[in-house]
Order: structure tokens, then C-alpha cells, then sequence
């Protein structure tokens, strides 16, 4: 899973709740400028496709020794020091959710864990699909392949966090809302640049 401190997927829910009341912002007063129609999606896709890279592509810190600990406990030695191995792989499903639900200290824990998880491919899948005018059936299929792509990435570069199929599982309602959010915002622009009708 992306790892989210307990500040991080309120400002993520915020930004893809913000991103969302854009897009229909734009769509409901830009009638007829099709450039900044793109301009937007253009932008919630480049700024949610960073946010997924930050948030999931960069390294574990708690994949290696942290200095910090070895100088508060200098008699702790090396394999004493708990870390995250460099490539963990979890195909048990909702097994790391159960664990994540049953040792977190406290439930903010897993709220931030699984939200941030829920919301983290809403803006892009949104985005694609809209300005693409991808069918709701192909959106979700694109927003699960991005998560997929993202598991392997990290499995594959050794970034000390773990490919879990429970990150597809908790992404899904995610990608599924901003597809239909997507295709009707895509709907909305054929609509409105449609050729205009003179009734006889």
C-alpha cells in the first residue's frame, strides 16, 4: 500500500473532492472553450499522477536503518532495529486489511491507510476517462491497470513497500466513481459542442 501519515489522505480526499468540483466548474461555464476543458483535465491528470508517485513510487523510509534509532538506543544492534524488506509481495485478499485493522494502535491508523488508498487513482481514472471520453467499462479498466502497473513497480524497483492485491481491492470503488464521473463530464462536453440545431 501507499504509505499515508495521518495529515496526508485528508489533503488527498480534499484534493480529489476539489479536482471533481473543477472539472464540473469548468463544465457547466466553459461552454464552447474546448481548450481549457483539456487544460483542466489536463492538469488533474499530471497533478494526481504525481501525488501517485510521491505517494507510492518513491522508497520506504522504514526500509532501512534509521540513524535516529541507533543513536537513541546505542546498545541496539543492527537486526535488532525493526525495517521494512526491500520487496514484501501480499496475494492473500483483504488479508493485509485485516492486519492493518487488527494492530493498528489507533483507528486513525487504518482510516488514513485504506481512505487515502480508497481516494489515490479517483483524479486520475476521473481525468482519463473525461478527457479521453473513454466508456465507463474501459475508465475502470484503465484505473485498475494504472493500480496494477504501480504494485509491480514497486515490486520490481525494491522501494521497501507491499504489493498487495488488497490495493487493487480498496482502489476499485475509487476508480469505478471517477470513471462515472468522468463519462458523464465527457457526455456533458459532446453535448455542448454538439452542432447547434435551428429549428424551421
Amino acid at each position: 500500500m501507499a504509505s499515508f501519515g495521518s495529515y496526508v489522505a485528508p489533503v488527498l480526499v480534499a484534493t480529489a473532492t476539489a479536482t471533481i468540483v473543477a472539472l464540473l466548474a469548468e463544465r457547466h461555464f466553459a461552454h464552447g472553450r474546448g481548450w481549457l476543458h483539456r487544460g483542466f483535465l489536463d492538469g488533474a491528470a499530471i497533478g494526481s499522477a504525481a501525488a501517485i508517485y510521491f505517494l507510492a513510487l518513491t522508497k520506504n523510509p522504514s526500509s532501512a536503518i534509521d540513524p535516529a534509532i541507533v543513536d537513541l538506543a546505542p546498545g541496539l544492534r543492527a537486526d535488532q532495529i525493526p525495517t521494512t524488506p526491500e520487496r514484501a509481495l501480499s496475494l492473500v485478499p483483504f488479508g493485509e486489511i485485516g492486519d492493518l485493522l487488527s494492530n493498528s494502535v489507533s483507528a486513525s491508523v487504518p482510516l488514513s491507510q485504506i481512505g487515502g488508498n480508497a481516494v489515490l487513482f479517483l483524479p486520475l481514472t476521473l481525468a482519463l476517462t473525461a478527457r479521453l471520453r473513454l466508456p465507463v467499462a474501459r475508465g475502470v479498466l484503465v484505473g485498475i491497470a494504472s493500480v496494477v502497473l504501480i504494485e509491480v513497480l514497486q515490486f520490481a524497483l525494491g522501494l521497501g513497500r507491499v504489493s498487495s492485491v488488497d490495493d487493487v481491492i480498496v482502489a476499485t470503488p475509487g476508480i469505478v466513481l471517477g470513471a462515472v464521473l468522468g463519462r458523464l463530464l465527457g457526455r456533458q462536453r459532446n453535448s455542448s459542442s454538439g452542432p447547434t440545431r435551428i429549428r424551421t
